[in-house]
């Protein structure tokens, strides 16, 4: 059954400190910062943090390399890449399984260049973003 939208991101409107169990120090200082400063007009830029089930889901659904179960070691294989017959995102980057929720970020490229990610990764974003306006109703 599809995880909900709401058990895997949670706005930084909706955090404070102590949802730090929740989705990381970071996140939920984040939180915290936009909670506490919007309303006093300071601008803060609001934005969303990743939960722990997310990450906890993930790694259930993850496969893990069967060459090295002998070893002691594992390596997790995230299918992540439009390209891959069980990619974890579709080709407009939407999460398979999770409605609302996109993934835009180095992740999604089939191959990962041999130089820096930053430029690509800026592409993908602008064109999942040119993707939400097109499929917001107006």
């Amino acid at each position: 059954m599809p995880k909900s939208r709401e058990e895997f991101i949670r706005g930084f409107a909706e955090l404070g400190i102590a949802d730090v169990p929740l989705a990381g120090g970071k996140n939920a200082s984040l939180g915290e910062i936009y909670r506490e400063l919007t309303p006093q007009d300071v601008k803060a830029p609001n934005g969303f943090a990743i939960t722990a089930e997310a990450y906890r889901h993930l790694l259930d659904q993850a496969v893990l390399n069967p060459d090295q179960a002998d070893s002691g070691a594992a390596t997790l294989i995230l299918r992540f890449g439009t390209a891959h017959a069980a990619a974890e995102v579709d080709p407009r980057l939407r999460l398979r399984g999770v409605a609302g929720l996109r993934v835009a970020d180095a992740s999604v490229m089939p191959t990962i260049t041999s130089r820096n990610t930053s430029s690509p990764t800026l592409m993908i974003a602008e064109r999942a973003a040119q993707w939400l306006v097109e499929e917001t109703p107006r």
